[in-house]
């Protein structure tokens, strides 16, 4: 299982607002299951959802996560559980609003940091969330 990293730089102008707003290269994250397939909050497609990943590292920054057996199906329950849940337009504002967050809804980073087990996910960007998973390999 692996934590994949959107490059803004790939991305378009909104992809790199967001990197420039939230301090860092990544616009976007996503879970990444050993079936190949990927999870998150999509602003796309408007939800929480699973679909295929082509390996790309020009595009994406690659975080294995090294979790047991236990640890993975934690974190596929948790995706499970929140499967179809719609993505949270307001919440994401509350990186620079105080904005009490929708408990039905998510953004990317929110959705990933909550699954993995993270306090205050609501409050952790992609770049944040990439940061912290660097120093938990350290």
């Amino acid at each position: 299982m692996q934590v994949i990293f959107y490059r803004a730089k790939s991305g378009s102008w909104a992809d790199k607002a967001i990197a420039l707003w939230t301090h860092g290269g990544f616009s976007h994250c996503e879970i990444l299951l050993d079936n190949g397939n990927m999870v998150s909050a999509s602003q796309r497609e408007n939800r929480v959802r699973e679909k295929p990943h082509k390996y790309n590292p020009k595009k994406w920054e690659y975080v294995d996560l090294n979790y047991d057996y236990e640890q993975t199906q934690k974190v596929e329950e948790f995706l499970s559980a929140h499967m179809g849940n719609k993505y949270d337009w307001v919440g994401i504002s509350g990186f620079v609003l105080p904005i009490k967050q929708a408990k039905s809804k998510w953004f990317c980073s929110e959705l990933c940091a909550a699954a993995l087990g993270f306090k205050n996910p609501d409050k952790i960007s992609p770049n944040k969330l990439y940061k912290l998973l660097k120093e938990r390999e350290q």
